[in-house]
């Protein structure tokens, strides 16, 4: 014993002593246990793989097909079972892919709005003042409603888990189309006010 344990060993005399030398052999042994167990665990977490490369553009292809269908036909006459069959890709794969329906209509009424945003962005690049811009949108507004069923837009209103996303792009379009009308003002094609 160290002179440490030597003291200790006099405080508390034979019988507190060896107490507390199997407390503290017992606290050790399960601070070892729980570090390799941590250990382990966060080694288990760099292990894990990220979703492969093929899988990423498969759920790009997935939300690809149930954006089409959903426009085509409305969101509730498209069943989930529906686009793995299309696709010649199983259920497994699907679900594999997006947790459950919800997921799986979350990301694909996302990814339809960005690609919407993306979309417009790219035809305004080049346009020179906002009566441009207002051509470009008026084309791709025309040809939306032209391509889309309009019981895609009712369902979308069926689904209580989206209503949070919708609210945040009602209010993103509501500052752009603000700042549109502000610049039109500045150069001169609207009038001061328009709002």
């Amino acid at each position: 014993p160290t002179e440490k344990q030597q003291e200790e060993k006099q405080q508390l005399g034979e019988d507190g002593f060896a107490e507390a030398a199997a407390n503290s052999s017992f606290f050790t042994l399960h601070s070892s246990l729980f570090i390799v167990s941590l250990h382990r665990n966060c080694m288990n977490m760099h292990e894990t793989k990220p979703i492969s490369d093929y899988k990423q553009g498969l759920r790009s292809k997935i939300l690809d097909k149930a954006i089409h269908d959903f426009r085509e036909r409305g969101i509730r006459s498209v069943r989930m079972d529906d686009v793995p069959t299309e696709l010649e890709i199983s259920k497994r794969t699907l679900y594999e892919i997006f947790e459950n329906k919800e997921q799986f209509l979350s990301e694909t009424v996302q990814k339809y709005y960005e690609n919407r945003r993306q979309n417009m962005e790219v035809q305004i690049e080049h346009c020179k003042n906002v009566m441009e811009i207002v051509i470009v949108f008026l084309r791709k507004k025309i040809d939306e409603i032209h391509n889309t069923n309009p019981q895609f837009y009712a369902d979308l209103t069926h689904y209580p888990q989206l209503a949070d996303y919708l609210q945040t792009q009602k209010e993103r379009i509501r500052k752009e189309s603000s700042d549109f009308f502000e610049r039109g003002k500045k150069e001169g094609y609207f009038r001061q006010e328009t709002s």
